[in-house]
């Protein structure tokens, strides 16, 4: 009837009796609105999308130091469900570099794909993958 009135249209209705048997008062309303604060549902039919910043990608240079200290990278895996969703999760041992992916399935197929990516992630940067750790938590071809 008028769950998503505005403020200004409920109080029309208290003040000319609109409401049989209303024990409200404006001042009652005018105290609700402080108290509570805009109506969320009345605020959600009458606002719009405003457009969104965009996300500003930042590439920094990774220093000779940690490329020295850290050439030979092992990286461990696993796969994980969030919320029946399917991930692959890696992290590099030392660097701690942490990458996550959706996945389909976990045929060896699916799996390999994945970890094509990732070590030629570590390599575009200058790192050797030297082990990668992870259960037999995949399906057969």
């Amino acid at each position: 009837m008028f769950a998503c009135s505005s403020i200004k249209d409920f109080k029309f209705m208290v003040q000319h009796n609109m409401i049989n048997n209303c024990p409200i008062t404006i001042e009652d309303i005018n105290i609700t609105e402080k108290i509570f604060g805009k109506d969320i549902y009345a605020l959600k039919g009458k606002t719009t999308r405003q457009k969104p910043i965009s996300v500003v990608t930042e590439y920094t240079i990774i220093p000779t130091e940690l490329l020295n200290a850290h050439n030979d990278v092992t990286i461990t895996a696993d796969v994980l469900f969030v919320q029946k969703i399917l991930f692959l999760i890696s992290m590099s041992r030392k660097i701690k570099f942490t990458t996550m992916e959706v996945l389909d399935n976990r045929k060896v197929s699916t799996m390999e794909i994945c970890f094509e990516r990732i070590i030629n992630f570590y390599k575009h940067r200058g790192f050797n993958i030297t082990t990668l750790l992870m259960d037999m938590e995949f399906e057969p071809l």
